[in-house]
């Protein structure tokens, strides 16, 4: 970990790997000591969603190395390629962790012997991951959902927003919709127009995405430690 990344067998996707969790485990932390801040997931989420891609990437790379497979053609000392629906795809234009997942899922499968022999079952995994990835595929399929807002989609980036909008009854009435359902305090947001009538309210309900939250945390420190177990099992801890 010390040598420059671009000496490393997979080419330092796995560093990179470390560095984003890291970063995205250190703002995690910063923010339950200190309170969240309004939006302040976006880039915990957007980096723990890049760590996944970005060990799933050194994990394929390191089985091609290591097992001397090629990528369709090419050697596999070549720039890396990963098998989607039959077909060779280059890295740099996939960033779907479920195509990644289900060509490692496949490379594992093809080689089960060998990771048995060595490993003891380290490459065996849940049938939980599985739903972790397709949560994670669902809302951000090609890294960009936390990156950058959509216009064209303002019902999906309402989901990820920390503020929610609270409709008004058919009587134009909002009190019913800010009234506490629990004893837990909230926080809500009130204009007003000329006349003094509420024209808008705007509440924080929770973490957005909840159950997308934990999936991706969990699937980080998965990978997280698949990479560290390839680089001790498979590399002899190079």
């Amino acid at each position: 970990m010390f040598t420059p990344m671009h000496e490393h067998i997979d080419f330092g996707f796995g560093m990179t790997g470390n560095a984003f969790k890291n970063a995205a485990d250190k703002l995690d932390a910063d923010r339950s000591e200190r309170g969240a801040i309004l939006g302040e997931h976006l880039p915990i989420h957007y980096l723990r969603r890049h760590a996944v891609e970005l060990f799933l990437k050194s994990a394929i790379v390191i089985i091609h190395r290591k097992l001397d497979l090629p990528y369709g053609e090419k050697p596999s000392s070549s720039e890396p390629f990963a098998q989607c629906e039959g077909e060779w795809k280059s890295f740099k234009s996939i960033h779907s962790v479920k195509r990644l997942w289900l060509y490692f899922c496949l490379l594992c499968k093809e080689h089960r012997e060998y990771f048995h022999s060595i490993g003891n079952g380290a490459f065996d995994f849940e049938p939980e991951v599985d739903r972790w990835i397709s949560i994670i595929e669902k809302y951000d399929p090609i890294s960009t959902y936390f990156r950058y807002p959509n216009p064209k989609n303002q019902k999906s980036d309402s989901l990820k927003s920390a503020m929610s909008a609270v409709q008004p009854d058919e009587n134009g009435n909002f009190s019913m919709q800010l009234t506490p359902k629990d004893q837990k305090k909230s926080f809500v947001l009130i204009e007003d127009n000329e006349h003094g009538e509420v024209s808008k309210a705007c509440y924080f309900p929770g973490e957005p995405l909840s159950e997308f939250s934990v999936a991706l945390e969990k699937s980080a420190d998965l990978f997280y430690g698949l990479h560290a177990a390839m680089r001790a099992l498979l590399c002899g801890g190079a």
